[in-house]
């Protein structure tokens, strides 16, 4: 029996890193839901690394008729190789592509004779027609808007497809049209709650999803939720739109449906990304959100110099990005601030700028703060990749051909070649961390532990990799996490755990003075005597009794003041969370 002809779609990566951390593109389950729904199998390859020869014979097993592409800057060029080997081996097989990088780079791509069709913009419609087209004869393609192709040597492009206005109206993506590796990944969905973005940052894509802010309605979104937690197990679930948290009262709605949906299913938290200047003059909305489960904020600070940030067009303030951080710390969110490195105007001084502003956030809320940096990429379509002379910049690598973002230097600027730029990016990224772990011992236990939490929701923070290279913070930690039956000396009394076993979390290490010596990751730390006699008796073999009986014998005290200094030195040993207790 033959089966019916299928469409496949794929996302590669630029690299096997880079596919390790990554999840479906939501964009592609989108245009296989619709073609599912409308009677067309379709199905989307579920790793972002797949293997060549696997892809060629899945489209020789299923029947394979069309293969659609999702590309970006990043990823084009392994998109293109990937798609000539398909041609090449499964003649007659039709290659589509879209996503933003062929939406602006339509006929380049065409003219490389290796993509049929371009679809431009919004693809969900766009697919159904070509579905249509191509797998059913019916319809005329210059009929088709939104889309590129070729006929002969000249390149058609049909007039714009308009923007979907009703968002409400697309199906929620249907998690059995994954095949792969990522399928999964159900456990971590990633939601688009709105399209488009009325703001106007010059190193932004513009035009892919409009100017225009369409939102779903809270009902809609809190439906695909539900659909999520009632396929399975969901700890941690991701909001993708920057515009998320822009509408207060859609945003309060969905808060107070989340905080519902916990209360019916099981409880679960998320991430969602905020504009500055929005939560800056509506602090409320960083409350509200910690309230039903985010767990993470992801903000564009970009840089610490306010004239790049208006170079930018981002309109927001150095003092509104610290007013930001400080609400997110009074209402219990952790912030991820990212930073642009080697943008318009940028120097030593500016990089300096930014350098020492994200220590300085880093120090308002220790513990609920990451800071991360990209290199400034000149996406096609965006201000300053069709005009980097306004911006003082020289573009070096337009498509990223060395490597992406997070890696490679595509622009040079007026005062700062690339190796200048690459060397301050790792600068900047060992800065941060250093940071960090300076301010480690000034980070509340509760904030430490937030983090271990944290990580059962397979959401694992920088602080959290800290933390782990810690040998003792991180058994101190997640003894008192995950183990019922243990105990600090802050969390009671000194006279409550006389029946308790202490126990080191650090392993012994001793300096030549003969004392131990405590492996921080911020360096080591030499015990004092007292405390090296201390912490060798805390082997979790005898209690804190037996230890005060031995105390007594061994210093010649009495009892009351025997009770007394261990008291005070079980203290300072908890402060440097070298000591546990358990009851047997």
């Amino acid at each position: 029996m033959v089966k019916p002809q299928k469409t496949l779609f794929l996302a590669v990566s630029y690299t096997k890193k880079e596919a390790d951390d990554a999840r479906v593109q939501i964009g592609l389950l989108y245009m296989a839901t619709i073609l599912h729904n409308n009677g067309f199998p379709s199905m989307v390859y579920a790793t972002n690394y797949p293997d060549p020869d696997a892809i060629i014979s899945l489209i020789k097993e299923e029947n394979v008729k069309i293969v659609g592409f999702y590309t970006n800057t990043e990823n084009f060029c392994r998109s293109l190789h990937t798609a000539k080997l398909i041609k090449e081996q499964c003649p007659g097989v039709i290659i589509l592509m879209g996503g933003p990088h062929a939406t602006f780079e339509d006929e380049n791509l065409l003219k490389t004779k290796i993509p049929d069709v371009i679809a431009r913009g919004e693809g969900e419609f766009t697919m159904l027609e070509l579905a249509y087209y191509f797998l059913l004869g019916k319809g005329n393609l210059s009929d088709i808007k939104g889309i590129s192709f070729m006929v002969g040597e000249e390149i058609v492009r049909t007039p714009p497809r308009e923007f979907i206005e009703d968002l409400d109206s697309l199906p929620i993506p249907n998690n059995n049209l994954l095949y792969g590796p990522l399928r999964e990944e159900k456990a971590v969905p990633k939601i688009i709650t709105g399209r488009g973005c009325p703001f106007n940052c010059a190193f932004c894509f513009e035009g892919i999803t409009g100017k225009k802010y369409r939102k779903r309605s809270p009902e809609n979104v809190l439906s695909e939720i539900k659909y999520y937690l009632e396929r399975g197990e969901v700890k941690y679930l991701g909001f993708l739109d920057d515009t998320f948290a822009v509408d207060g009262k859609r945003l309060f709605e969905i808060c107070k449906g989340i905080k519902q949906l916990i209360k019916e299913f099981k409880e679960f938290v998320w991430f969602a990304e905020g504009r500055v200047d929005i939560l800056a003059r509506n602090p409320i909305f960083l409350f509200k959100m910690t309230e039903a489960g985010l767990i993470n904020l992801q903000i564009g600070v970009e840089s610490g110099n306010q004239e790049i940030l208006d170079i930018y067009q981002k309109k927001i303030t150095l003092e509104e990005i610290l007013k930001v951080v400080e609400t997110a710390n009074q209402a219990y969110t952790m912030i991820t601030a990212n930073f642009i490195l080697g943008g318009p105007k940028e120097s030593e001084e500016t990089l300096n700028n930014s350098l020492n502003f994200a220590r300085k956030l880093i120090r308002l809320a220790p513990g609920r703060v990451i800071c991360t940096s990209s290199l400034l990429m000149p996406y096609p379509g965006t201000q300053i990749a069709l005009n980097p002379s306004k911006y003082g910049l020289k573009i070096i690598d337009p498509y990223g051909f060395t490597g992406v973002n997070t890696e490679c230097v595509a622009t040079e600027t007026e005062y700062l070649d690339k190796y200048q730029i690459q060397n301050w990016h790792k600068r900047f990224s060992d800065a941060t961390i250093a940071a960090m772990i300076e301010i480690l011992d000034e980070v509340p236990l509760d904030v430490l532990m937030e983090h271990i939490y944290l990580n059962s929701f397979r959401f694992t923070t920088t602080w959290f990799e800290i933390i782990s290279f810690d040998p003792g913070r991180d058994r101190y930690l997640t003894l008192l996490f995950y183990e019922d039956n243990y105990t600090s000396i802050r969390k009671t009394t000194f006279s409550s755990l006389i029946s308790y076993y202490p126990l080191r979390t650090y392993p012994l290490a001793y300096s030549e003075n003969g004392n131990i010596v405590l492996m921080r990751v911020e360096g080591k730390l030499e015990l004092d005597e007292k405390l090296t006699i201390l912490l060798e008796q805390c082997d979790g073999e005898r209690s804190v009794e037996e230890i005060l009986n031995w105390w007594i014998v061994f210093w010649q005290m009495n009892r009351e003041n025997a009770f007394k200094e261990l008291d005070e030195l079980f203290t300072k040993l908890d402060a440097k969370l070298a000591v546990v207790f358990f009851k047997l």
